[in-house]
């Protein structure tokens, strides 16, 4: 990848993560076959290797104050961007697969890889995401894998990501699935923007000048829609609703309300909020 930085709302984006990189073990990791194109948009070498996703040194998945959770999600983005490895369910019973996981520069696909097949997974299509104890699986490696982290997405698919059942297993799973999840409202609220911005540009050009169609993007729309990708998100008030997402543990599915019911009421909670806004504009 070039050496040119690259900026929008959430993170700047610097040269290529993967130049230099070096190789881990191989349980640990996913080497990629063939040219894969990388966050930066050059090609991930031939047997370059994905480091094994984990919580960052230092990081509080309990986080409570609203400015350094976003901090959180911003690393938990730069490491998708750069590369990971994830097991994905294969079946009921347990089987898994080790790819490699990458987010796109716009931070709107979450892309699968292994060997020469790839999967894009958009993240405006997630429509919930919940984290389950399944005990008891065992995955074709003899690893346990008890925490899931399931996306459900469009047209009644989805994708598991499988995490080990111990209290490691346990912090990535929450630290997964409460960061993704905030990256899924940012995308879904960028293409709310984007619908919204054809009407709001078609009502412009009806104006008799210049000045009153710049009047129309001026403060009022701009507030609302953010000056740069994801920004009106966080103005919206995601830091809370990340040190919210964030503060989730794992839990056994049925207790109290359940990760999976308080992540999807965040959601929704969000999506009212953002309904409601629309319709006083």
């Amino acid at each position: 990848g070039g050496g040119d930085e690259s900026h929008c709302g959430l993170l700047s984006l610097g040269p290529c993560s993967s130049r230099g990189a070096p190789k881990a073990e191989a349980e640990s990791v996913i080497c990629a076959r063939g040219n894969w194109l990388c966050a930066c948009g050059g090609r991930i070498p031939p047997g370059f290797a994905f480091p094994a996703f984990s919580v960052p040194l230092g990081v509080d998945i309990f986080e409570e104050d609203s400015a350094r959770s976003r901090f959180v999600v911003h690393g938990f983005a730069k490491v998708l961007l750069a590369g990971v490895s994830l097991r994905v369910s294969l079946d009921d019973a347990g089987s898994a697969l080790l790819v490699g996981a990458t987010l796109d520069r716009q931070l709107s696909k979450l892309r699968l890889v292994f060997n020469s097949v790839q999967r894009d997974i958009r993240l405006r299509s997630v429509r919930n995401i919940s984290i389950q104890e399944v005990p008891g699986q065992v995955s074709n490696c003899s690893t346990i894998l008890a925490w899931h982290v399931k996306l459900e997405l469009e047209d009644d698919r989805f994708c598991t990501f499988l995490f080990e059942g111990s209290d490691k297993g346990s912090r990535e799973a929450s630290y997964f699935g409460g960061c993704l999840l905030i990256l899924v409202e940012a995308a879904r609220f960028e293409a709310v923007k984007q619908d919204l911005a054809g009407p709001v540009w078609e009502r412009a050009e009806c104006d008799s000048g210049a000045d009153e169609a710049n009047d129309l993007l001026g403060s009022s729309a701009r507030s609302f829609l953010g000056t740069t990708p994801t920004e009106g998100c966080w103005v919206g008030g995601a830091p809370a609703l990340a040190a919210a997402l964030l503060a989730v543990g794992a839990q056994r599915q049925g207790e109290s309300e359940g990760p999976a019911a308080v992540l999807s009421s965040e959601a929704e909670g969000g999506a009212e909020s953002l309904r409601a806004h629309t319709k006083t504009q």
